[in-house]
């Protein structure tokens, strides 16, 4: 059947080898209307448009009531007996390109039991590998709410895995572009006591040289220890370069010993750091000396015996 007004659409529904068709024979948009009301457009391009008759993309939908601009996708199976990972919903994302894994389904957004009996679901992401894997698993948000990348099962808020047996496996990034000397990048940990914020923060800071410091610091960004880009070690103050392990503070050893290398009288094992060949240090097994000025000065035997000068 054609319907066409003089130098309007044509318009025809017909039966063609066995398919239904209905749609305009001319340049012009297909309209489809309820209650005398337009609720969706084919424009010429074949754009669909719901809600709106200038669909700008394949399909278009608008509303002008606020939260009703919805898309449902789901099943009405309401059997207590899933198999589990099995969708409920999905979108799929297809590509005819063949390179890489080919074309087909190379990613999607599905929606998942996770139980048999239907009480618990999730929602996973998917996306293709670069030589094979289309429609891979990467990332899932269980019922808990708990987020896996590389992991199907969640167990805390934020779980990352990366199962590989060589190299740095490295899981995760964080990444400050900014090439001005002492930026930084870093991560804040935080809890509540009554209404304040307790925060603890480990940050990484660019040190001007292409490296970079890591700092830590408590709460206020009071900063409590710094280990630099070439390994040295500050606690409640700046490393200095003569020196692995910097201390601003008393250091205390409780139920363990505090081991020393023997070293000599020019560089004492136990030195001050501003006078270094003047300090202890121990001349061979059960044998402990002084120097100053990086000469021995005295010496205690095993015995007990001390020798002077």
């Amino acid at each position: 059947m054609r319907i066409q007004m003089s130098g309007q659409a044509d318009t025809r529904v017909l039966s063609d080898t066995g398919t239904g068709i209905v749609g305009t024979y001319s340049n012009h948009p297909l309209t489809i209307k309820t209650n005398s009301s337009t609720v969706a457009t084919f424009d010429a391009s074949g754009n669909l448009g719901i809600g709106t008759s200038s669909p700008s993309t394949l399909i278009e939908g608008r509303t002008s009531t606020a939260n009703t601009a919805y898309l449902t996708l789901g099943t009405d199976n309401a059997g207590s007996s899933h198999t589990v990972d099995h969708d409920i919903a999905a979108l799929q994302f297809y590509s005819g390109d063949n390179s890489g894994a080919g074309s087909g389904v190379k990613g999607s957004i599905r929606y998942k039991y996770g139980s048999s009996s239907g009480a618990t679901t999730h929602m996973t992401f998917h996306t293709a590998g670069v030589s094979s894997g289309n429609d891979t698993e990467r990332l899932r948000i269980d019922s808990s709410g708990h987020v896996g990348i590389g992991e199907t099962a969640p167990l805390v808020p934020l779980h990352i895995s990366k199962n590989t047996a060589s190299g740095e496996n490295i899981a995760l990034l964080l990444d400050n572009n900014d090439t001005t000397a002492g930026s930084e990048i870093g991560m804040l940990f935080r809890s509540r006591v009554g209404t304040t914020n307790t925060d603890f923060q480990i940050s990484g800071i660019a040190d001007g040289s292409n490296d970079m410091d890591l700092t830590f610091a408590s709460d206020g960004g009071t900063e409590r220890m710094r280990i630099t880009s070439g390994g040295l070690v500050g606690i409640g103050m700046t490393p200095n370069s003569g020196c692995l392990l910097n201390v601003n503070s008393h250091i205390r050893a409780e139920n363990s010993a505090f081991l020393a290398g023997r070293e000599d009288a020019s560089l004492p094992a136990f030195a001050f750091h501003d006078d270094t060949d003047t300090g202890m240090f121990n001349v061979a097994s059960n044998i402990l000396a002084f120097s100053t000025g990086g000469t021995e000065r005295m010496r205690i035997d095993s015995s007990g015996r001390v020798g002077i000068g």
